[in-house]
């Protein structure tokens, strides 16, 4: 019994660790000033991680992604900084979670 004990045990950890760390994707591409990717990221990341959307963590980010598109807009149009996305592969074998685009502006 102790090693299926470990093996459920080292399954939920890697199913954190997966969450963590596509959690910091999402905050990063938010300090990086990409804040449309951010916030496709972290929708991406509630669908796929849906116990770990009502987190703290997951919350505040979403309030400062959500903060940061209304002070960047002006009448209804976003003001972008950056004229590339990039592309951003969680795993190989995935789909992306941004397609390569040039923006308008």
């Amino acid at each position: 019994m102790t090693c299926k004990n470990t093996e459920i045990a080292l399954q939920l950890l890697s199913a954190f660790l997966n969450a963590t760390l596509f959690l910091c994707v999402c905050r990063c591409l938010y300090e990086l000033g990409w804040t449309k990717e951010a916030l496709e990221c972290l929708n991406y990341f509630k669908a796929k991680f849906p116990d770990y959307a009502k987190s703290h963590a997951c919350e505040t980010l979403d309030r400062d992604i959500k903060a940061a598109i209304f002070s960047r807009t002006e009448n209804g149009r976003e003001i972008a900084d950056d004229k590339y996305v990039v592309c951003l592969w969680m795993s190989p074998g995935t789909e992306p979670i941004a397609t390569p685009q040039w923006r308008s502006g």
